[in-house]
């Protein structure tokens, strides 16, 4: 009887071992699900963040351009910018055409 009853707690406690391997195995595999998720929000919203920058300077460009028109000075030949704006004209690049 002594042996049955050793051998019951054993098998007891090797399903709660089990039991717990399997519970520790689950959470183990939703964790990697999640990270798997967070890692694929993470590169989504760093490339809607660059494709942002981009248009954004494409945009910028686009309003520089309407903004200033380039034109040639018939005595000279050389190139200069127009300011439709303010109706002047500048003989350097506007420094915004460099960095767009």
């Amino acid at each position: 009887a002594e042996i049955i009853q050793r051998s019951f707690k054993q098998y007891v406690k090797m399903k709660v071992v089990r039991k717990r391997m399997r519970e520790m195995m689950t959470l183990a595999r939703e964790k990697r699900i999640a990270d798997r998720k967070a890692a694929r929000n993470a590169a989504a919203k760093k490339i809607q963040g660059q494709f942002r920058s981009k248009r954004a300077r494409h945009n910028l460009l686009l309003m520089l351009q309407s903004l200033y028109q380039t034109r040639t000075d018939p005595a000279t030949g050389n190139t200069y910018w127009f300011n439709t704006l303010t109706n002047l004209p500048m003989y350097h690049m506007p420094k915004l055409f460099a960095s767009a």
